[in-house]
C-alpha cells in the first residue's frame, strides 16, 4: 500500500424513518375540540314517534349520542317518551346529562315546546323537566325534534396537588406530606364560553341508546336506528 494515501476506514451507516400514522387522528381531535367550543345549538331528530309510547313505558329512556358543546364534552340528551318516574300521565320528560363541574344555562326544546334550564353539575348527572310537556304536543310530521340551545356554559376542574418527596429534616406535617388538604385547591381550570361567541349548529346522528339518567356512568348498550322501534314495540293482538 502507498503510505501517502489515506487509509480506508470500515464503518456502517444506519438510516431510520419514523412514520406517525396517528397524526391525522391527532389533528382531527384538536380540530373537533376547537369546534366544540363554538357549538351553540344541538339538534337530535327522533323518527318513528308514533311507536315511542309502546316501546318506552314510564321510566324508560332513549338517549342521544354523546356530544360536545360550548367547550364541554360528554353531554347527552335523555328523553322519556312516557315520562320519568312521577311524571303526569301523557307527559314526556327531557333531561340534559353533563359531567361533573359543568355549569349550563340553556333552553331545551321538544318540538315547539321549550323550557329554560340552569344548573351546576356538582357530580355527573342529568337535569331537566319531569313534566316537560304533553307527548302529543311535541310530535310534528311523525317525528320529534329535540334541541339544545346553550346560552352560557363553563366547566370547572378542581385538582388536589400532592407535596414533593420529603427530604431529611423535613418540617412539614404528615397531612402536608401526604398531600391532604382540608378543602379544594383555590385555583381551577375554567372553560367559559359566553353565548354571543357561540354560533355553530351540531346535528346529532339519528341514533339512540338505552341508558338510565339515574346512572350517568353506566355504559351505553350500543346505538340503534330508529327503525328498530318496530322490533321493540309491543303490537296489539290482531295487528
Amino acid at each position: 500500500e502507498d503510505p501517502g494515501l489515506p487509509l480506508a476506514l470500515e464503518g456502517q451507516l444506519f438510516y431510520s424513518m419514523h412514520i406517525n400514522n396517528r397524526l391525522y387522528d391527532q389533528v382531527r381531535e384538536q380540530v373537533d375540540s376547537m369546534r366544540c367550543r363554538l357549538v351553540k345549538s344541538v339538534e337530535w331528530k327522533i323518527d318513528q314517534a308514533s311507536w315511542l309510547p309502546q316501546c318506552f313505558p314510564p321510566g324508560e329512556a332513549l338517549c342521544s349520542a354523546a356530544f360536545g358543546a360550548a367547550g364541554i364534552e360528554g353531554l347527552q340528551l335523555v328523553f322519556y317518551p312516557s315520562g320519568y318516574c312521577g311524571a303526569t300521565e301523557g307527559f314526556c320528560s327531557l333531561f340534559l346529562s353533563a359531567p361533573a363541574g359543568a355549569f349550563v344555562k340553556c333552553v331545551l326544546y321538544a318540538g315547539k315546546e321549550r323550557r329554560d334550564a340552569n344548573h351546576i353539575f356538582e357530580r355527573p348527572g342529568a337535569f331537566g323537566r319531569t313534566n316537560f310537556c304533553q307527548f302529543d304536543s311535541c310530535v310534528e310530521d311523525g317525528s320529534i325534534l329535540i334541541r339544545l340551545e346553550v346560552l352560557e356554559a363553563h366547566q370547572d376542574v378542581v385538582c388536589k396537588v400532592a407535596s414533593a418527596v420529603p427530604k431529611p429534616g423535613e418540617m412539614r406535617s404528615l397531612s402536608q406530606l401526604e398531600g391532604v388538604v382540608s378543602g379544594p385547591v383555590q385555583s381551577a381550570v375554567k372553560l367559559r364560553r359566553q353565548g354571543h361567541t357561540l354560533e355553530d349548529l351540531k346535528i346529532l346522528p339519528s341514533l339512540w341508546t338505552a341508558k338510565n339518567a339515574d346512572d350517568p356512568m353506566a355504559r351505553p348498550q350500543g346505538y340503534h336506528d330508529f327503525n328498530d322501534f318496530r322490533d321493540k314495540a309491543i303490537l296489539p293482538v290482531g295487528a
